[in-house]
Parts: structure tokens; C-alpha cells; sequence
């Protein structure tokens, strides 16, 4: 996600700091934690040159990105329950790895 409010608020005021409400802070919290749910990153450029980085590195990241599938083999006695995921790559320990939490089982 690329947060503009710090970009567009430089680009009016010319300070990185701004007048945030209660009203944006929230909006701003919960988007990082959309992001941290997701597996996914917060970039908040303020200038032409951070927004450039933040695409580049957005391009990057979706160029080496891969998609795992899991199918577990009895979910019935986890109906509605939140089940967490944990991933790790065993041969690149220090590799940056993001993924969501977890995931509900459906209740059917």
C-alpha cells in the first residue's frame, strides 16, 4: 500500500510533519494493520524521489513474489475457527517472508 496523505501534505506545506486529525490517524492505523494482517508493507513517500523507491521496490517485490497453495486434510472439527499460518524457507533462513495470519475455516 502507498500512503500519499505525508506526500501530498510535502508537497502543500513542505514539511514532512503534519496536521493529522483523529479521523486520518485512524484511517492510517488500520491500514497498517491491514497490511500486517495481509502480508502486506506501508510505504509513506514524501517527495517524487521516495514515491519513485516505493514503486521500484513494490516492483521488485512482485517480481519475486511466489504463490504457495495449502489443503489440510480434515478441517471439520475447526469449523469457524482461526487457524494461523506460519511460513519459513528452511534453506534461506534470514529470507523476508510475509504472509497473512491465517485464515477462517469456512462453517459450512
Amino acid at each position: 500500500m502507498v500512503k500519499t496523505t505525508d506526500f501530498e501534505n510535502f508537497k502543500r506545506t513542505g514539511s514532512r510533519g503534519g496536521n493529522a486529525n483523529i479521523r486520518q490517524l485512524a484511517a492510517e492505523r488500520r491500514m497498517i494493520e491491514i497490511a500486517k494482517q495481509t502480508g502486506g508493507k506501508v510505504y509513506s513517500p514524501i517527495d517524487e524521489k521516495e514515491l519513485d523507491e516505493a514503486f521500484r521496490q513494490i516492483s521488485a517485490e512482485l517480481s519475486q513474489q511466489y504463490i504457495l497453495s495449502y489443503y489440510p486434510e480434515n478441517e471439520n472439527e475447526f469449523r469457524g475457527a482461526f487457524r494461523e499460518i506460519s511460513l519459513s524457507v528452511t534453506t534461506k533462513p534470514n529470507a523476508d517472508v510475509r504472509t497473512r495470519k491465517g485464515y477462517y475455516v469456512p462453517r459450512r
